[in-house]
């Protein structure tokens, strides 16, 4: 599993907020925000 995919799996499965998971994995909230939202 690469790490986008790991972000997902853990915010829908854990209720990660996109902030947490940013400062967690130092990526943008912006950027998880839209792995998040938009359809793969």
């Amino acid at each position: 599993m690469d790490l986008k995919e790991q972000i997902i799996a853990e915010y829908l499965t854990q209720g990660c907020g996109f902030r947490k998971l940013a400062a967690k994995y130092g990526i943008s909230r912006t950027t998880i925000c839209k792995w998040v939202l938009i359809p793969r």
